[in-house]
């Protein structure tokens, strides 16, 4: 009869020593009320997704943002709680400052200021924003700034004598179209390498309508990250023509610290 009690009261324990671990399981969170401001409930524990390295998933309506800036950006730091962001600029980046974005080259013969030689030495940037980590589409947005110098710059955009010639009986040869800076592009998100990494392609197939390069296509890759990384490293290509392929500019891109990464006015 000792015995049996013995038995009886090592499962009775038994029991609640399971009881208890499950317990302890499945109550980090008992629900979404649970858990404090700013965080999420994901079923079973309370999540920062912005804070945290690298979560399993970012839901849809919380932003995600990602920038790059050339060495010489003044405005911000290039370094955060991330990483830090690196750009290199290729050829493409004055097809892009010439055609998609117009801020120069707008006639044959242009220099100083106008010239896109100037622009391209000049301050930049690149961020894409995107609505969780399973967004179907991006914003990117690319910003420029003309390498002034402080001691006095020249301008001058003309065209050359044959268009000139021409432009006497109104045929002109020059860029007549708007200008496009920031560079504010929507794109699709598409899987590339396996689904190891993701590609943006302009949903428009090239630059901003009504631009020289509305018909040139932009491809920006990632080609080993998703949008649940801190940094990765990407590429961005336009057609220089003949559907030939230019890099704009490459490097690493490091997650935003703030929702918008700090372009609430582009």
């Amino acid at each position: 009869m000792k015995s049996l009690l013995k038995y009886t009261w090592v499962l009775i324990v038994a029991a609640i020593g399971l009881g208890l671990a499950a317990c302890a399981k499945g109550n980090t969170a008992v629900n979404s009320s649970a858990c404090p401001a700013g965080t999420t409930y994901d079923g079973t524990n309370c999540l920062n997704y912005i804070v945290q390295g690298n979560p399993a998933d970012i839901p849809a309506g919380t932003q995600v943002g990602f920038f790059s800036q050339s060495s010489n950006m003044p405005y911000y730091s290039p370094t955060n709680q991330y990483g830090t962001a690196t750009m290199n600029l290729g050829q493409g980046m004055s097809t892009l400052l010439q055609y998609d974005m117009g801020v120069c080259n707008r006639n044959d013969l242009s220099g100083g200021t106008a010239a896109c030689s100037t622009w391209v030495a000049g301050i930049h940037d690149i961020s894409i924003l995107m609505d969780g980590s399973a967004a179907t589409s991006a914003t990117l947005v690319v910003r420029s700034y003309i390498n002034q110098n402080p001691f006095g710059s020249y301008y001058y955009s003309l065209p050359n004598f044959k268009n000139f010639i021409l432009g006497m009986f109104g045929i002109s040869s020059a860029n007549t179209s708007g200008v496009f800076d920031p560079l504010i592009l929507k794109m699709t998100v598409w899987p590339i390498n396996n689904n190891a990494g993701f590609e943006l392609r302009s949903a428009s197939g090239g630059g901003p309508t009504n631009s020289y390069g509305w018909w040139r296509a932009l491809q920006f890759q990632v080609m080993n990250g998703k949008a649940t990384d801190t940094s990765f490293n990407y590429n961005f290509y336009i057609d220089g023509g003949n559907q030939q392929m230019q890099t704009i500019m490459s490097g690493k891109m490091v997650r935003c610290e703030t929702n918008n990464c700090r372009l609430s006015n582009y």
